[in-house]
């Protein structure tokens, strides 16, 4: 009997020393720490939307010296001209008023050019583009063309 406890004692040690193996092994001895980081709560981003623009008109204004001019209205009476004038101006246009020609009419002018081609691209561009302009024309100088800055009366 002696011996069958000095057996049961030895199965019953290892047995207990068993269990301590298989605990150590499997709990890590030493777990790491991992850095505090802040965090940011994601901000919904921003739609652009893209809106094209339509390309601006570019005025370029008379020069006298061309040879073609876009003329936006025609008149006998000078102060008719310069009304016109003053609506194109506030239209951002920079029209000039040619001298009364033979035929007793001053001509509204807002571009000019030195081809007919240009003239007529131009021209094409803005009756579409401007009401007031749809009535436009073109108008070929033959001679010397003089501007008016004052009423000629």
């Amino acid at each position: 009997m002696k011996r069958t406890l000095s057996l049961f004692v030895i199965v019953i040690s290892l047995t207990f020393w068993g269990c301590k193996e298989k605990v150590e092994k499997t709990v890590p001895k030493e777990v790491p720490v991992l850095e505090e980081v802040e965090v940011i709560p994601e901000t919904p981003k921003e739609e652009v939307v893209v809106v094209q623009e339509p390309e601006p008109v570019v005025i370029r204004g008379v020069t006298l010296s061309d040879r073609y001019f876009i003329i936006a209205g025609s008149y006998n009476i000078y102060g008719n001209a310069e009304i016109l004038s003053k609506q194109l101006q506030k239209m951002e246009y920079k029209p000039v008023i040619l001298m009364q020609d033979e035929n007793g009419q001053f001509k509204v002018a807002i571009e000019s050019f030195q081809s007919l081609k240009q003239a007529e691209n131009e021209m094409a561009k803005l009756m579409e583009d401007k009401a007031i302009l749809k009535h436009c024309w073109i108008f070929k100088r033959k001679g010397e063309v003089k501007a008016f800055t004052k009423d000629p009366h």
